[in-house]
């Protein structure tokens, strides 16, 4: 895994987070209208809290969108936690003279929301799954 620096309104954030869900948070990425956490795994449910309350404060006090994802060791349900909105049907990893490209099958009709306005979504993807288990791309089929 890359090793993730994280400077003094990092940590604020970080720390903000832990306090008002009680849950461990492994990585962020703030965003201009959105903040996108990425719980320690098994740990989601807590992000969430009971009626979705925690996510609710969260965007009360940030101002912003909110995103969570469980993180999970094993790369491919990782994959899976960041597409959890939509239908994966399976995922096909490639071997590309020793960077890994994941191949990530969606239906037809949703595939222009898992890419997101601008490519917002699938860059997001390709970034955490960069940082967490050194996949090199991201591709919806």
């Amino acid at each position: 895994m890359v090793e993730i620096k994280l400077d003094a309104e990092a940590l604020r954030i970080f720390s903000m987070f832990e306090r008002m869900t009680g849950a461990e948070l492994k990585d962020f990425q703030e965003e201009e209208d959105r903040v996108v956490f990425v719980v320690v795994e098994g740990q989601i449910g807590r992000a969430v809290g009971k009626g979705a309350q925690n996510l609710k404060r969260l965007r009360e006090t940030l101002g912003k969108e909110v995103v969570l994802y469980g993180y999970a060791a094993d790369r491919e349900q990782f994959l899976k936690n960041v597409f959890h909105r939509f239908t994966v049907e399976g995922v096909e990893w490639e071997d590309r003279n020793g960077d890994i490209i994941a191949h990530v099958k969606l239906p037809q009709e949703e595939k222009g929301k898992a890419i997101g306005k601008g490519g917002r979504n699938i860059q997001l993807a390709r970034q955490l799954m960069k940082r967490h288990h050194q996949v090199a791309d991201v591709s919806l089929e």
